[in-house]
């Protein structure tokens, strides 16, 4: 019986590996989104979103951001800030502080086959991380005994 614990055991840890390792492969399918000219008010008290956001993976940090009535490029630090996590922007100091900008930049966001297939593993995840769980809870209550086999000894 315990030959037989033990080979459930490593199926379970290798399907466990096998399904970490698609997930994985599936972030790393990525497409390269480049916006130009996004128009947006800069606020020192409230970030302004970029439009790209919700699908972004990971953003460049070689935005280039120009004032909107003049042209004149901005120094990122001097004149504004940007949360590369969240994709949002402010104005770094009261001089551009409610001043129109153009925003040009670049992001990663997964390209469509890898999107439809997170949306079917995202639930199955679930799904096998609880069946690893009962398997491994069966294995474990199989081998100590706990309601009346022999347990684990000989």
């Amino acid at each position: 019986m315990n030959g037989n614990i033990w080979q459930v055991a490593i199926v379970a840890v290798l399907l466990g590996v096998i399904f970490i390792g698609a997930d994985v492969q599936f972030e790393a399918a990525e497409v390269e989104v480049e916006i130009q000219d996004e128009e947006h008010t800069l606020s020192t008290d409230e970030p302004s979103t970029l439009d790209g956001a919700d699908e972004m993976n990971r953003m460049y940090e070689d935005e280039v951001v120009t004032d909107a009535d003049t042209g004149e490029e901005l120094e990122r630090g001097d004149d504004y800030e940007i949360d590369y996590d969240d994709a949002e922007i402010t104005a770094a100091n009261g001089d551009y502080d409610g001043e129109d900008v153009l925003v040009d930049y670049r992001y990663d966001k997964p390209d469509e086959e890898t999107e439809d297939l997170g949306d079917i593993i995202a639930p199955l995840t679930v799904v096998l991380t609880l069946l690893l769980l009962a398997v491994s809870m069966g294995a474990i209550i199989s081998w100590t005994g706990l309601f009346g086999g022999s347990g684990g000894g000989r």
